[in-house]
């Protein structure tokens, strides 16, 4: 965890401009938007690993959900102070607190009926603990929403904006392995981690599973 908060402190200044770029290009931002939908009429909403704030366009303002508490952790203080930032000028109340997505000890059990998480199963070094804190902090009825990105599989369900033959997933595979070092070592993000293997073992209802991208980036709906 240690690791982890330091690579994104490192980061932290140049992260929203080198994400801005490729988000934009690959429409991570539309994935964003309709995932971001789903907290909209929730009470409690908890955002883990919640970075610089890029989420923060895609929520309704506190004054048009004046009732609803927002909760963003992650393990960055600089990360949270971005992020805080965002929240600002985007009319959000927000609590910020530093915290380990593998570890949300200070939250007790059946607290939020949201919980969000966007890009961040692949910076944790045990992605099925995280979701199993997950599904432990959201409370019956809830939702867990997740947009993350790993390795290429079609989709589950057969929401596929696009499904893949096997040989391109296999090719699209052993590029992020042969490069996933190296990134990771950058951004602290492990890009070729298993995301429908964590999600199948972490034994929750899967409400929607959709994959895009050639199958590596992962848009999940699932109930704890």
């Amino acid at each position: 965890a240690e690791e982890r908060a330091k690579a994104f402190t490192t980061r932290a200044g140049e992260y929203d401009a080198h994400v801005a770029r490729s988000e934009r290009f690959l429409g991570i931002d539309s994935l964003r938007r309709r995932l971001v939908r789903h907290t909209h009429a929730a009470t409690n909403v908890i955002e883990i690993a919640a970075g610089s704030g890029r989420n923060a366009a895609w929520y309704r303002s506190s004054t048009e959900e004046p009732h609803q508490l927002i909760t963003w952790v992650d393990t960055s203080a600089e990360m949270l102070s971005l992020a805080q930032t965002q929240a600002t000028n985007r009319g959000l109340h927000v609590n910020t607190k530093v915290a380990d997505a593998e570890d949300l000890a200070p939250f007790p059990d059946d607290c939020f009926d949201v919980v969000l998480d966007t890009f961040g199963l692949c910076s944790v070094s045990d992605p099925q603990g995280v979701l199993r804190e997950m599904k432990r902090i959201c409370a019956p009825g809830g939702q867990i929403l997740l947009l993350e990105h790993g390795r290429a599989t079609c989709s589950p369900n057969g929401s596929d904006s696009w499904w893949p033959p096997r040989a391109l997933l296999l090719v699209m595979n052993r590029v992020l392995d042969f490069g996933a070092q190296q990134h990771a070592l950058k951004w602290g993000c492990w890009w070729n981690r298993d995301i429908h293997r964590a999600i199948k073992d972490a034994n929750m209802q899967v409400k929607r599973y959709e994959t895009h991208h050639i199958g590596t980036t992962h848009f999940v709906i699932l109930e704890p």
